[in-house]
């Protein structure tokens, strides 16, 4: 019986977390990149996140991961987010429940427009923390629109310090690189490859992940599929 409900409450946030009434969201190209444009002055937008995890085996766990981002166009060139809380609900056999995770801003400042300009740039800055994290992050955002078709790169820095007193430190650099073609108003297929290198007490470690994607969300579809190594 206890088995039955822990997976009844597991479907009850998920209907909550994908319901229409709550989850808004504006039209992205990309999910994991970053386009130049910003937010119309005076917009207001809700965008909420979520991720399942799944551990399978003896010590079998579900955990879901919300995040829940509110994004307002302060110029037509500056857009500030906030991110107001990052929560997680575990479901494993020591024990069930809801936790936070941290919470955190980002500022995105637009520099050249991709339609008119050469090329579109963006600078990017994010600020993360909790009691035991402190995490910043800084994105150089560049894009070209060539018709339907839109290229971007992100270039990104991160340092992390986290821990019972911040004695913890990681650090990385990361690119990615991706087109999107709009195939209709309401289609488009995207591509993303991005490499990253990671810095953990003077190790170093290169990823290299490809992406593609087609997503539906009311009023856009783009799936997507991803693979990397």
């Amino acid at each position: 019986m206890r088995f039955v409900m822990k997976r009844l409450r597991l479907v009850c946030i998920f209907i909550a977390a994908f319901s229409p009434s709550i989850a808004f969201g504006g039209v992205r190209h990309f999910t994991f990149l970053y386009e130049a444009p910003t937010s119309a002055p005076g917009s207001l937008e809700l965008e909420n996140w979520i991720t399942w995890k799944r551990i399978s085996g003896p010590d079998r766990s579900d955990e879901v991961d919300f995040r829940h981002e509110l994004e307002y166009g302060v110029t037509d060139r500056f857009q500030v987010s906030v991110y107001l809380a990052d929560w997680f609900y575990e479901n494993a056999q020591e024990r069930s429940g809801f936790s936070y995770s941290n919470s955190a801003i980002e500022l995105i400042y637009n520099l050249t427009n991709p339609v008119d300009d050469l090329i579109g740039l963006s600078i990017y800055g994010e600020i993360k923390g909790d009691d035991r994290l402190i995490e910043l992050e800084s994105k150089l955002i560049a894009q070209k629109n060539l018709g339907p078709l839109i290229l971007a790169y992100n270039a990104t820095l991160e340092a992390v310090w986290e821990g019972k007193d911040l004695d913890e430190r990681e650090g990385e650099f990361a690119q990615a690189v991706g087109a999107s073609y709009e195939i209709s108003p309401r289609i488009c297929f995207s591509r993303v490859a991005r490499r990253r290198k990671d810095k953990k007490s003077f190790c170093r470690a290169e990823h290299l992940i490809s992406q593609r994607k087609l997503v539906y969300d009311g009023h856009r579809s783009r799936t997507s599929d991803q693979h990397g190594k």
